[in-house]
């Protein structure tokens, strides 16, 4: 847990950003056009206007100075408080494919870190304050003078040594310090050509972020990352890697990957060089690139072992890549015992496909194999954390719990409602379903689970709300394996809103559960109403019937043939027994001494996550939802057995 702290001081004042590397030259002209691109493509704003041009603005000055440790407002008001005068000005600028306004900002960045590195030779001479607190920190405002900035550069300064006092402190000043000029470098970089580029790709992000929160521009390591986040996978040596101020620590080793079948690597290497290139010094995303690579290429890692003498011994090791899926990041099944059978709990924590595995298949095959061994009395499928994935794989996991019909309707900017159907009428199990959601269940988990409420197939458990993501985006990732990314870079644009089948959007909503269980994220300020720029929610006309009105008329008689046959109807199996349901779970929770401590160490304004885990060490929301399975189940069986 130290590590988490060490790691969310470290990130919280060192590096906000991806560090953002050109490739290929990026062109005014590029920039120009890839606007107006996701402008005829964006489901609100499809021209410039002054409300774009200011959000434009203060996302380019956040972007390059996300901390608000460079630049101070009184040489920056005229873009953080724009007059109408000058917005007008940057838009005409803007329509004119001229960024001459941005280059401007850019050079007063180049400026502000030039004064940072002399106000930190400054604090090296001087005493940090010995008490600082945090919340003069969070949600700070831009400096007004540069005494504040003086003395927020102490603050931050003195918050990272006392993060470190139980580490090495001198290598934790090291490594802080590596990554904020490795930072700087990329601003300033070698030459004005290296600078335009920073600058563009800065402002095609800036542009992007301003129409909605996921409306995004994606430099090619980036898209390479998100490639990696969609399928669960990726090519490499198979270790997780922590910076270090003298090369990469391997932290743990991943099982079944590369570097677990040759047995060559061990936890605590460090790795120093690669292919013979040193990497001390370098970005940690720069270097990690150089240990990715095709599956079957050769990599050689020059690392340093401590051996039981606690000398280090340089070693030469040559590891094959190979192609190691995220597992940690997949699924997860366990059972509990019921009765004369079992609970099935499977934890869903994305929605992925690749040409040999997928959400949908990983859970039917978990299923299978418990019930081969087991008789399935019930089943949670947990999505808490789950922030969504490929829409595809949301339908077809709802599909093995439904028969044929709408799954999700996505709408476009010309109006136009498209129906996303499941068309296998076969169901994969019939037992009771709960679907356990969080404050961080987003997106296509949002869909499974408001999807399994509508046709009241689950019960949804959990947090007062889910997080609200009611959005769709097209992305220009190519998602085969075998594609490349742009060098140029990748675009992800909001193109419409989803519902599902009852016609609701879990847009700034949600999805509410139809019991409440709060977890350990209940009372923070997740979700979509705090994002920038959230799109508004909307509604349309509920879809149960399907009346096939987005299929063109000419297919319209060979679909019918094909679909209209079993679809799914609104069920009615958890109507009976609800209101115990509810009433069990209360009682339950409100005697529960344990519960109630943990609930309220979460509404603390300051949220301390080791002493929240602590507290949730046998997942206290999970555990009371076992409880609900199990009384849904004996509430069922009782009535069967009454009725028999």
């Amino acid at each position: 847990m130290l590590r988490r702290v060490f790691f969310s001081i470290f990130f919280l004042f060192c590096s906000l950003q991806a560090t953002i590397s050109p490739s290929e030259q990026l062109t005014s002209g590029d920039v120009q056009k890839q606007m107006k691109i996701l402008l005829a493509s964006h489901v609100t704003y499809n021209e410039l206007n002054q409300e774009i041009v200011q959000r434009m603005m203060l996302n380019f000055l956040e972007l390059l100075d996300p901390t608000k440790l460079y630049m101070m407002e009184p040489e920056i008001s005229k873009w953080t408080h724009p007059e109408e005068q000058q917005l007008d000005l940057v838009l005409q600028e803007l329509k004119k494919g001229s960024y001459r306004t941005f280059f401007t900002i850019y050079d007063y960045m180049v400026h502000a870190i030039q004064r940072r590195n002399d106000f930190e030779s400054k604090i090296d001479e001087q005493e940090l304050p010995e008490v600082v607190d945090n919340k003069e920190l969070k949600n700070i405002e831009w400096c007004s003078s540069e005494k504040m900035l003086m003395d927020r550069l102490s603050m931050v300064r003195s918050l990272q040594k006392k993060a470190a006092k139980d580490l090495n402190e001198k290598d934790f000043l090291l490594l802080a310090t590596r990554r904020r000029l490795n930072r700087e470098k990329t601003i300033l970089g070698t030459s004005e050509n290296d600078r335009t580029q920073e600058m563009h790709q800065t402002l095609l992000k800036a542009f992007a972020s301003s129409l909605d929160a996921y409306t995004n521009y994606f430099t090619p390591k980036e898209a390479r990352s998100l490639k990696i986040h969609l399928e669960q996978r990726l090519e490499g040596i198979g270790a997780q890697l922590q910076e270090a101020v003298n090369g990469l620590k391997i932290d743990r080793i991943i099982p079944s990957g590369p570097a677990e079948k040759s047995h060559a690597l061990k936890a605590g290497d460090l790795i120093v060089a690669v292919n013979n290139e040193p990497i001390i010094g370098m970005d940690l995303s720069d270097a990690v690139e150089l240990i990715r690579g095709k599956k079957g290429t050769k990599v050689q890692l020059t690392i340093l072992r401590e051996t039981e003498e606690q000398k280090q011994t340089k070693l030469e090791i040559d590891i094959i890549r190979d192609e190691i899926f995220l597992e940690e990041s997949r699924i997860k099944s366990s059972i509990i015992p019921f009765g004369d059978g079992v609970i099935a709990h499977i934890h869903l924590m994305s929605f992925y496909q690749d040409p040999s595995r997928s959400s949908s298949k990983d859970i039917q095959k978990t299923l299978e194999e418990i019930a081969e061994k087991n008789m399935i009395k019930g089943i949670i499928l947990d999505v808490r954390n789950n922030g969504g994935g490929q829409i595809q794989q949301a339908v077809e996991v709802a599909g093995l719990f439904v028969s044929k019909g709408i799954m999700v309707s996505v709408q476009y900017p010309d109006g136009f409602i498209q129906h996303i159907r499941n068309f296998n009428g076969k169901i994969l199990s019939d037992k009771p379903l709960i679907v356990l959601t969080n404050r961080i269940t987003a997106s296509a988990a949002e869909i499974v689970a408001g999807t399994l409420q509508d046709y009241k197939r689950a019960l949804v458990v959990g947090d007062s709300k889910t997080f609200g993501k009611g959005s769709f985006q097209n992305c220009t990732i190519n998602m085969n394996p075998n594609s490349s990314i742009n060098s140029l870079g990748e675009y992800k644009v909001t193109r419409g809103l989803y519902y599902t089948v009852s016609g609701k959007s879990p847009q700034l909503r949600g999805v509410t559960p139809d019991i409440c269980v709060p977890g350990i994220y209940s009372a923070l300020k997740i979700g979509e109403e705090y994002n920038k720029y959230p799109l508004q929610v909307s509604s349309i006309s509920s879809n149960f019937e399907d009346t096939l009105n987005d299929i063109p008329q000419e297919h319209k008689n060979e679909f019918i043939l094909l679909y209209k046959h079993n679809l799914q109807k609104i069920l009615t199996m958890y109507d009976a027994y609800l209101p115990l349901l509810e009433k069990n779970s209360q009682e339950r929770l409100t005697t529960n001494e344990a519960y109630q401590q943990l609930l309220e160490e979460t509404k603390k304004e300051e949220y301390n996550y080791d002493k929240v885990s602590q507290l949730n060490q046998t997942d206290l929301q999970l555990s009371e939802t076992v409880n609900i399975m199990r009384d849904l189940i004996y509430a069922k069986e009782m009535s069967e057995a009454a009725n028999f």
